[in-house]
Protein backbone atom coordinates (compact mmCIF):
# COMPACT_ATOMS: atom_id res chain seq x y z
CA UNK A 1 0.00 0.00 0.00
CA UNK A 2 1.49 3.71 -0.49
CA UNK A 3 1.87 4.97 2.54
CA UNK A 4 3.61 8.12 1.97
CA UNK A 5 5.16 10.20 -0.71
CA UNK A 6 8.61 9.60 0.73
CA UNK A 7 8.89 6.86 2.92
CA UNK A 8 10.95 5.33 5.72
CA UNK A 9 9.16 2.80 7.97
CA UNK A 10 10.39 3.95 11.76
CA UNK A 11 7.63 2.36 14.97
CA UNK A 12 7.63 5.22 18.03
CA UNK A 13 5.37 4.91 21.28
CA UNK A 14 4.24 8.78 20.34
CA UNK A 15 4.09 10.38 17.19
CA UNK A 16 3.14 13.77 15.56
CA UNK A 17 1.00 14.50 12.45
CA UNK A 18 0.32 17.64 10.42
CA UNK A 19 -2.57 18.73 8.51
CA UNK A 20 -2.32 21.59 5.85
CA UNK A 21 -5.60 22.00 4.70
CA UNK A 22 -7.50 24.23 2.30
CA UNK A 23 -8.78 26.60 5.16
CA UNK A 24 -7.08 25.53 8.28
CA UNK A 25 -4.47 23.87 9.83
CA UNK A 26 -3.86 21.25 12.57
CA UNK A 27 -1.07 19.59 14.46
CA UNK A 28 -1.83 16.16 16.85
CA UNK A 29 0.32 14.05 19.32
CA UNK A 30 -0.95 10.53 19.10
CA UNK A 31 0.18 8.10 21.81
CA UNK A 32 -0.77 4.53 22.73
CA UNK A 33 -2.76 3.17 25.43
CA UNK A 34 -3.50 -0.26 26.65
CA UNK A 35 -2.85 -1.10 22.73
CA UNK A 36 -5.40 1.68 21.82
CA UNK A 37 -4.06 4.99 19.87
CA UNK A 38 -4.34 7.98 22.33
CA UNK A 39 -4.78 11.84 21.24
CA UNK A 40 -3.07 13.46 23.58
CA UNK A 41 -2.36 16.82 22.09
CA UNK A 42 -4.18 19.30 19.28
CA UNK A 43 -4.02 22.94 18.19
CA UNK A 44 -5.64 24.22 15.02
CA UNK A 45 -6.44 27.63 13.51
CA UNK A 46 -7.41 28.85 10.62
CA UNK A 47 -5.04 29.29 7.66
CA UNK A 48 -6.95 31.00 4.46
CA UNK A 49 -4.95 30.79 1.31
CA UNK A 50 -5.25 30.71 -2.44
CA UNK A 51 -5.39 26.97 -4.06
CA UNK A 52 -2.38 26.10 -4.94
CA UNK A 53 -0.33 28.33 -2.71
CA UNK A 54 1.84 27.50 -0.35
CA UNK A 55 2.10 30.50 2.49
CA UNK A 56 5.14 30.00 4.05
CA UNK A 57 5.52 32.94 6.09
CA UNK A 58 2.37 32.07 7.55
CA UNK A 59 2.64 28.64 8.22
CA UNK A 60 5.96 28.79 10.03
CA UNK A 61 4.47 31.17 12.74
CA UNK A 62 1.42 28.97 12.68
CA UNK A 63 4.34 26.26 13.53
CA UNK A 64 6.23 28.16 15.91
CA UNK A 65 2.95 28.74 17.86
CA UNK A 66 2.20 25.55 17.54
CA UNK A 67 5.29 24.56 19.90
CA UNK A 68 3.32 26.37 22.39
CA UNK A 69 0.49 23.42 22.83
CA UNK A 70 2.11 20.69 21.30
CA UNK A 71 5.45 18.85 21.68
CA UNK A 72 6.94 18.47 18.13
CA UNK A 73 10.03 16.61 19.53
CA UNK A 74 9.00 13.54 18.50
CA UNK A 75 11.00 10.88 16.36
CA UNK A 76 8.34 11.06 13.78
CA UNK A 77 6.49 13.99 12.74
CA UNK A 78 4.14 13.14 9.33
CA UNK A 79 2.78 15.91 7.45
CA UNK A 80 -0.14 15.39 5.52
CA UNK A 81 -1.31 17.79 2.60
CA UNK A 82 -4.00 18.95 0.68
CA UNK A 83 -4.80 17.44 -2.70
CA UNK A 84 -4.18 21.19 -4.37
CA UNK A 85 -0.57 20.70 -2.83
CA UNK A 86 0.30 17.38 -3.85
CA UNK A 87 -2.17 15.78 -5.87
CA UNK A 88 -3.94 12.31 -6.09
CA UNK A 89 -4.87 10.45 -9.49
CA UNK A 90 -6.12 7.40 -10.63
CA UNK A 91 -4.82 6.38 -14.20
CA UNK A 92 -5.93 3.46 -16.85
CA UNK A 93 -2.08 2.64 -18.11
CA UNK A 94 -0.83 -0.50 -20.43
CA UNK A 95 0.22 -3.88 -18.64
CA UNK A 96 3.68 -2.62 -18.66
CA UNK A 97 6.86 -3.69 -17.05
CA UNK A 98 7.96 -1.64 -13.80
CA UNK A 99 10.76 0.47 -15.55
CA UNK A 100 8.26 1.12 -18.65
CA UNK A 101 5.17 1.77 -16.40
CA UNK A 102 6.81 4.20 -14.18
CA UNK A 103 7.56 6.52 -17.34
CA UNK A 104 4.51 6.27 -18.44
CA UNK A 105 3.12 7.50 -15.71
CA UNK A 106 5.66 10.24 -15.49
CA UNK A 107 4.60 11.14 -18.88
CA UNK A 108 0.69 11.20 -17.76
CA UNK A 109 1.78 13.48 -14.72
CA UNK A 110 2.47 16.10 -17.56
CA UNK A 111 -1.01 16.72 -17.79
CA UNK A 112 -1.95 16.69 -14.09
CA UNK A 113 0.59 19.62 -13.16
CA UNK A 114 0.29 20.98 -16.64
CA UNK A 115 -0.57 24.37 -15.06
CA UNK A 116 3.22 24.16 -12.75
CA UNK A 117 5.75 25.45 -14.72
CA UNK A 118 7.86 23.55 -11.59
CA UNK A 119 10.07 20.29 -13.27
CA UNK A 120 10.35 17.54 -12.02
CA UNK A 121 7.54 16.26 -10.29
CA UNK A 122 8.09 14.11 -6.70
CA UNK A 123 5.64 10.86 -6.95
CA UNK A 124 5.05 7.21 -6.15
CA UNK A 125 2.02 4.81 -7.69
CA UNK A 126 0.62 1.71 -6.91
CA UNK A 127 -1.15 -0.93 -9.34
CA UNK A 128 -4.96 -0.59 -7.65
CA UNK A 129 -6.27 -3.54 -10.15
CA UNK A 130 -5.05 -5.82 -13.17
CA UNK A 131 -6.95 -6.15 -16.12
CA UNK A 132 -6.60 -8.43 -19.56
CA UNK A 133 -5.60 -5.36 -20.89
CA UNK A 134 -4.35 -2.60 -18.88
CA UNK A 135 -3.55 -1.88 -14.93
CA UNK A 136 -5.59 1.16 -12.97
CA UNK A 137 -2.80 2.64 -10.91
CA UNK A 138 -3.23 4.99 -8.09
CA UNK A 139 -0.69 8.15 -8.05
CA UNK A 140 0.23 10.56 -5.46
CA UNK A 141 2.07 13.11 -6.79
CA UNK A 142 3.96 16.46 -5.87
CA UNK A 143 6.44 19.84 -7.89
CA UNK A 144 9.71 18.93 -6.53
CA UNK A 145 10.29 22.39 -5.78
CA UNK A 146 7.54 22.87 -3.82
CA UNK A 147 8.42 19.85 -2.10
CA UNK A 148 11.58 21.43 -0.98
CA UNK A 149 10.19 25.01 -0.09
CA UNK A 150 7.27 22.68 2.24
CA UNK A 151 10.67 21.06 3.92
CA UNK A 152 12.56 24.24 4.44
CA UNK A 153 9.61 26.60 5.63
CA UNK A 154 8.90 23.77 8.23
CA UNK A 155 12.48 23.54 9.02
CA UNK A 156 13.14 27.16 9.68
CA UNK A 157 10.58 27.13 12.19
CA UNK A 158 12.16 24.42 13.78
CA UNK A 159 10.03 21.41 13.18
CA UNK A 160 11.73 18.94 11.25
CA UNK A 161 9.35 16.55 8.75
CA UNK A 162 10.38 12.86 8.58
CA UNK A 163 7.33 11.84 6.30
CA UNK A 164 4.73 13.32 3.87
CA UNK A 165 1.63 11.93 2.43
CA UNK A 166 -1.31 12.96 0.58
CA UNK A 167 -4.69 13.39 2.54
CA UNK A 168 -6.86 10.28 0.82
CA UNK A 169 -3.78 7.81 1.96
CA UNK A 170 -3.74 9.65 5.88
CA UNK A 171 -7.50 9.03 5.32
CA UNK A 172 -7.38 5.47 4.58
CA UNK A 173 -4.58 5.01 7.34
CA UNK A 174 -6.78 6.32 9.71
CA UNK A 175 -9.82 4.35 8.95
CA UNK A 176 -8.10 0.94 8.28
CA UNK A 177 -5.85 1.22 12.05
CA UNK A 178 -9.19 1.77 13.48
CA UNK A 179 -11.03 -1.24 12.01
CA UNK A 180 -13.91 1.06 10.29
CA UNK A 181 -13.04 0.17 6.54
CA UNK A 182 -12.14 -3.49 6.78
CA UNK A 183 -15.57 -4.79 5.70
CA UNK A 184 -16.72 -2.70 3.18
CA UNK A 185 -16.21 0.25 0.56
CA UNK A 186 -16.85 3.01 2.62
CA UNK A 187 -17.17 6.61 1.55
CA UNK A 188 -15.70 9.84 2.88
CA UNK A 189 -17.19 13.17 2.25
CA UNK A 190 -14.39 15.88 2.54
CA UNK A 191 -16.25 19.15 2.50
CA UNK A 192 -15.86 23.01 3.40
CA UNK A 193 -17.87 26.29 1.90
CA UNK A 194 -15.67 26.48 -1.10
CA UNK A 195 -14.43 22.57 -1.48
CA UNK A 196 -15.77 19.28 -1.53
CA UNK A 197 -14.31 15.84 -2.02
CA UNK A 198 -15.18 12.53 -1.84
CA UNK A 199 -12.97 9.78 -1.10
CA UNK A 200 -13.47 5.79 -1.39
CA UNK A 201 -11.59 3.36 0.83
CA UNK A 202 -11.75 -0.07 1.94
CA UNK A 203 -8.80 -1.27 4.33
CA UNK A 204 -5.44 0.40 3.85
CA UNK A 205 -6.19 1.44 0.16
CA UNK A 206 -7.63 4.20 -1.69
CA UNK A 207 -10.37 3.20 -4.09
CA UNK A 208 -11.07 6.17 -5.55
CA UNK A 209 -11.20 10.14 -4.71
CA UNK A 210 -12.60 12.98 -6.72
CA UNK A 211 -13.60 16.57 -5.65
CA UNK A 212 -17.25 16.89 -5.89
CA UNK A 213 -17.67 20.89 -6.11
CA UNK A 214 -18.53 22.92 -9.02
CA UNK A 215 -15.10 24.21 -10.77
CA UNK A 216 -16.37 28.00 -10.73
CA UNK A 217 -16.53 28.04 -7.11
CA UNK A 218 -15.58 31.05 -5.37
CA UNK A 219 -12.61 30.93 -3.82
CA UNK A 220 -11.21 32.02 -0.14
CA UNK A 221 -8.76 34.54 -0.62
CA UNK A 222 -5.77 34.12 0.97
CA UNK A 223 -5.60 37.12 3.95
CA UNK A 224 -9.17 37.64 4.01
CA UNK A 225 -11.22 36.75 7.08
CA UNK A 226 -12.70 33.11 7.84
CA UNK A 227 -16.13 33.21 6.23
CA UNK A 228 -15.29 36.15 3.48
CA UNK A 229 -15.18 34.79 -0.18
CA UNK A 230 -14.80 36.78 -3.35
CA UNK A 231 -15.93 36.58 -6.69
CA UNK A 232 -15.50 39.34 -9.46
CA UNK A 233 -14.26 41.44 -7.37
CA UNK A 234 -17.34 41.47 -4.84
CA UNK A 235 -17.16 40.42 -1.49
CA UNK A 236 -19.79 38.53 0.72
CA UNK A 237 -19.64 36.99 4.12
CA UNK A 238 -21.14 33.91 4.96
CA UNK A 239 -21.16 31.63 8.44
CA UNK A 240 -18.48 29.90 9.33
CA UNK A 241 -19.12 26.64 8.37
CA UNK A 242 -22.31 26.66 6.20
CA UNK A 243 -22.51 25.71 2.99
CA UNK A 244 -23.77 28.12 0.15
CA UNK A 245 -27.34 27.00 -0.84
CA UNK A 246 -26.74 27.13 -4.12
CA UNK A 247 -24.04 24.19 -3.44
CA UNK A 248 -25.66 21.83 -1.53
CA UNK A 249 -27.52 20.10 -4.60
CA UNK A 250 -24.13 20.43 -6.49
CA UNK A 251 -22.10 18.23 -4.08
CA UNK A 252 -24.83 15.52 -3.43
CA UNK A 253 -25.60 15.15 -7.23
CA UNK A 254 -21.80 14.88 -7.84
CA UNK A 255 -20.92 12.34 -5.01
CA UNK A 256 -23.75 9.94 -6.58
CA UNK A 257 -22.42 10.19 -9.71
CA UNK A 258 -18.96 8.95 -7.90
CA UNK A 259 -20.69 6.04 -6.22
CA UNK A 260 -22.36 5.26 -8.91
CA UNK A 261 -19.13 5.37 -11.24
CA UNK A 262 -17.59 3.16 -8.87
CA UNK A 263 -19.93 0.69 -8.45
CA UNK A 264 -21.12 0.27 -12.29
CA UNK A 265 -18.06 1.49 -13.85
CA UNK A 266 -15.09 -0.37 -12.01
CA UNK A 267 -17.58 -3.28 -10.77
CA UNK A 268 -17.05 -2.76 -7.12
CA UNK A 269 -18.56 -3.75 -4.19
CA UNK A 270 -21.39 -1.14 -3.45
CA UNK A 271 -21.01 1.36 -0.89
CA UNK A 272 -23.52 1.41 2.18
CA UNK A 273 -22.06 3.73 4.17
CA UNK A 274 -20.78 7.51 4.48
CA UNK A 275 -18.73 9.21 6.70
CA UNK A 276 -18.70 13.61 6.72
CA UNK A 277 -15.61 15.52 7.87
CA UNK A 278 -14.67 19.06 7.00
CA UNK A 279 -14.96 22.24 7.82
CA UNK A 280 -18.85 22.69 6.90
CA UNK A 281 -19.32 18.85 7.79
CA UNK A 282 -21.67 20.22 10.60
CA UNK A 283 -24.07 21.84 8.53
CA UNK A 284 -27.37 20.53 9.38
CA UNK A 285 -28.71 20.35 6.08
CA UNK A 286 -26.55 17.99 4.21
CA UNK A 287 -26.81 14.80 6.27
CA UNK A 288 -30.66 14.29 5.20
CA UNK A 289 -30.03 15.44 1.61
CA UNK A 290 -27.45 12.90 1.26
CA UNK A 291 -29.39 10.33 2.95
CA UNK A 292 -32.29 11.09 0.59
CA UNK A 293 -30.65 11.46 -2.39
CA UNK A 294 -28.12 8.24 -1.97
CA UNK A 295 -29.80 6.06 0.30
CA UNK A 296 -26.71 5.56 2.73
CA UNK A 297 -25.87 5.61 6.21
CA UNK A 298 -24.57 8.96 6.61
CA UNK A 299 -22.77 10.22 10.01
CA UNK A 300 -19.95 12.36 10.89
CA UNK A 301 -16.89 10.80 11.09
CA UNK A 302 -16.07 8.55 14.05
CA UNK A 303 -13.90 5.90 15.08
CA UNK A 304 -16.03 3.93 17.63
CA UNK A 305 -14.19 3.14 20.68
CA UNK A 306 -11.12 2.71 18.59
CA UNK A 307 -9.15 5.73 19.23
CA UNK A 308 -9.25 7.84 23.04
CA UNK A 309 -9.28 11.43 22.94
CA UNK A 310 -7.10 13.00 26.14
CA UNK A 311 -7.14 16.48 25.36
CA UNK A 312 -11.38 16.95 25.51
CA UNK A 313 -10.55 19.30 22.67
CA UNK A 314 -10.44 16.46 20.22
CA UNK A 315 -13.21 17.30 17.38
CA UNK A 316 -12.49 14.63 14.82
CA UNK A 317 -14.40 15.68 11.67
CA UNK A 318 -11.85 18.47 11.80
CA UNK A 319 -8.84 17.29 13.41
CA UNK A 320 -8.91 13.60 11.71
CA UNK A 321 -6.45 13.92 8.97
CA UNK A 322 -3.62 15.59 11.51
CA UNK A 323 -4.33 12.33 13.86
CA UNK A 324 -4.19 10.18 10.70
CA UNK A 325 -0.88 11.38 9.44
CA UNK A 326 0.27 10.92 12.94
CA UNK A 327 -1.10 7.36 13.16
CA UNK A 328 0.90 6.87 10.05
CA UNK A 329 2.77 3.19 10.28
CA UNK A 330 5.55 4.59 7.59
CA UNK A 331 7.35 7.73 7.83
CA UNK A 332 8.59 8.45 4.33
CA UNK A 333 12.39 10.02 3.85
CA UNK A 334 12.03 13.84 3.16
CA UNK A 335 15.07 14.84 1.59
Amino acid sequence: MLRSLLRRRKRHPETVGIHVGRGAMTVARVGSAKGKPCVLNVFSEALPRRPDEWPAERVAAFVRKARKAVPLQAASVTLTLASDLAATSFLDMPCLGADQLAEAVALELDDVWKRESDRPISYQFEILHSYPDRYRVFVASIPMTRLRLILTTFADAGCKIDAMEVETVSLANLLSATGAADSAPLAVLDVGPTWGEIHILKGDKVLLSRSVMKADVEEVSAGSPKGTTSNAGSTRTVPNGVLPTTRLPWIVQEAGKTLDYFEIELVAQPVERLFLMGESSQDARLPGMLRDDLSLDVELLNCGGALEDRTGDLDLPHHALAVAAALSEGAGRAD
